[in-house]
């Protein structure tokens, strides 16, 4: 989507940009009356403030667009004093550090959030232990994910919590205690 919102801004840029030059050069008297002979002479008035308005559209959609473009992605919600946003990217950092810390046979974790119809959707991407019973670790993963999102956070519509486990790989080495060392 972003690709299609950077693509449409520069394109209705470009076009409003190049109408509103030649207007503004025909009514200044610049450009060859020849080349906009369907143009009457005492119409340049029109054509120049039309122009102008061109002009500044296009320079309006570069605001906007870029504004827009340069956003990053939030989830929000009212409170009683006002509106919270929280980011995308610190939603992601919590949840991996969350998961890692909390869920045991999990060694590395990446968590991604993204717009989905019915609301929001997070994939989490993890190293798990190869020892751990995968089918309740990832239950147990989505279900903490799901209910750290909606309880802590109020977010009431998230539409899915996907799993993706990259690798099994051996268990953490447990610390020894002095005792056992000796």
């Amino acid at each position: 989507m972003r690709a299609y919102t950077y693509f449409m801004v520069v394109i209705s840029t470009a076009i409003l940009l190049a109408l509103g030059v030649m207007a503004l050069l025909y009514a200044s008297n610049l450009l060859s009356s020849t080349i906009v002979n369907y143009f009457a002479e005492e119409g340049k008035w029109i054509v120049g403030i039309v122009g102008a308005f061109f002009v500044l559209l296009a320079l309006g959609e570069v605001y906007t667009g870029g504004k827009l473009l340069r956003q990053e992605p939030a989830v929000s919600f009212e409170n009683p004093l006002g509106e919270v946003k929280i980011s995308y990217s610190a939603l992601e950092d919590y949840l991996k550090r969350m998961v890692t810390g909390e869920i045991r046979g999990v060694k590395k974790v990446r968590a991604k959030l993204g717009e989905g119809r019915g609301g929001l959707n997070v994939t989490i991407t993890a190293e798990v232990e190869e020892e751990e019973n995968i089918p309740r670790l990832t239950n147990g993963l989505q279900e903490r994910v799901s209910s750290y999102l909606k309880d802590t956070l109020g977010i009431t519509s998230l539409s899915q919590v996907r799993v993706h486990i990259v690798r099994l790989s051996p268990p953490r080495p447990e610390k020894l205690t002095k005792e056992e060392e000796e």
